[in-house]
């Protein structure tokens, strides 16, 4: 397949996936991404190295390797060296999802396509507590479970700018029914910080 170069595009998420639906297999690219107004000042710069084929982003499978992924604002530079995401067709109503990175490792499985993930979770998180989050437009079934890992990284600290650190992972698993309109989740955390005030032995379920 023919290599390709995208340059100075927005990193709008519609932009991206049509990017991708274009692309569709074994790709290498070197990416220099616009941001959005709310980041302007900053940069990022990346290789992908992908092999993806389907008719459109939520129903596409394969691989996409990123290498180097740097991200300039005028303070600082951060760097994640690799993140590998997979989305594999399981069966018609099961797909498998992961990803690999520095900051965050996972497992989705289930009846459910990669861009109705987090609508679908934020959806349901809306209808048990609406006070705190707004309802996603999302529309289907879904039935998944899924397996998280989240790590301590300098670069989620400019996009969170709580106190906080998390000396050790925290796990966070569950699963996800809209037809039931069901979500449990369970979320461990051995060791976290916030506003310089230890928190040991977190369990929420």
């Amino acid at each position: 397949a023919d290599d390709n170069s995208w340059n100075e595009r927005s990193n709008d998420a519609k932009d991206i996936a049509d990017n991708i639906d274009e692309a569709k297999a074994n790709k290498t690219a070197k990416n220099k991404i616009k941001l959005t107004e709310s980041h302007i000042g900053e940069s990022i710069a990346l290789n992908i190295d992908a092999d993806v084929a389907g008719s459109s982003f939520d129903n596409m499978f394969g691989f996409v390797n990123i290498h180097n992924l740097n991200y300039s604002t005028p303070q600082e530079d951060y760097l994640i060296d690799h993140i590998q995401i997979k989305a594999e067709k399981l069966s018609a109503d099961n797909n498998f999802f992961s990803i690999t990175s520095d900051v965050l490792n996972g497992e989705v499985r289930g009846n459910v396509g990669l861009m109705a993930i987090w609508p679908s979770i934020t959806d349901q998180l809306a209808r048990h507590i609406p006070i705190f989050i707004k309802p996603q437009s999302v529309s289907g079934n879904f039935n998944y479970d899924y397996d998280f890992v989240l790590t301590d990284a300098p670069i989620m600290h400019n996009f969170i700018k709580e106190n906080y650190s998390i000396p050790e992972p925290i796990t966070i698993s569950g699963s996800v029914s809209s037809a039931n309109n069901e979500m449990q989740a369970q979320i461990n955390a051995p060791k976290f910080m916030y506003s310089d005030t230890p928190y040991d032995d977190i369990s929420l379920k």
